[in-house]
């Protein structure tokens, strides 16, 4: 078990997350507290996040979409939730495949039959003019243009299904799920899913939850007997995680 140095917190091991309050469920968070959440070097790259010595993976905020940027290969929604701070909801595109254009090398024959050779008394026929959709009909030429913009297709961070944000621009209040991240020690936020908020009640009774949950729950450190500790060894030996 690690202990921090500064306060009286001490971080239990993994086979102990069972027993969280925090680590299977979408913890209701405010922005400003997304950016106070710490990592621990005893799991160091494996995206589990602290508030005090409660370990997170999954949060849950409702806010309004503030700005909507579209980058390679992502699109991140800026969301503010009144809580003193912004937070970044990252979106995961998926490109569709170019089609590929169409060749059609042409064969030289070098060992041509002498029959076929031309006749240098004869006048040449007038050479066909060569044109590129010869084999082609005109709907199949249409086929071959392909769009510099393909449609983009977003998808969820972890099971990679899916996901229509179109309805997510800039002006609309959504309450969404996410994954943690820390990018150039920024912390943001990876969709998993969202839902629109329908209306001020909604939303003040999340952010009603979500005080309670800060008071009652990741405010007070999270403190297990060596009983338990002993218990959830064991279990883990067994397989039991």
């Amino acid at each position: 078990m690690a202990t921090d140095g500064n306060v009286d917190l001490t971080f239990y091991p993994a086979f102990c997350f069972k027993a969280s309050p925090t680590h299977f469920t979408w913890v209701k968070m405010g922005a400003a507290d997304v950016h106070r959440l710490r990592r621990s070097n005893e799991f160091f790259g494996q995206n589990i996040f602290f508030y005090n010595n409660h370990p997170i993976r999954f949060v849950s905020l409702v806010g309004l979409v503030v700005a909507r940027t579209e980058i390679t290969r992502r699109t991140i929604l800026t969301l503010d939730d009144s809580s003193g701070a912004t937070i970044d909801i990252i979106v995961l595109q998926q490109t569709q495949p170019k089609p590929k254009p169409y060749s059609n090398p042409s064969t030289k024959h070098t060992d041509q039959p002498a029959e076929d050779q031309a006749d240098p008394d004869q006048d040449p026929e007038p050479e066909a003019e060569a044109t590129p959709w010869s084999n082609f009909s005109v709907t199949s030429k249409t086929t071959l243009n392909t769009n510099p913009n393909p449609q983009q297709t977003h998808i969820t961070a972890t099971d990679k299904e899916p996901i229509n944000i179109i309805p997510l621009q800039p002006g609309t209040t959504i309450r969404v799920k996410g994954t943690l991240s820390l990018f150039r020690q920024k912390m943001q936020i990876n969709l998993e899913r969202f839902t629109l908020v329908p209306d001020t009640n909604a939303e003040m009774a999340f952010l009603d939850e979500r005080l309670r949950f800060l008071i009652e729950v990741l405010s007070v450190p999270w403190v297990l007997s060596d009983a338990e500790i002993r218990g959830y060894r064991v279990d883990a030996e067994m397989g039991d995680v």
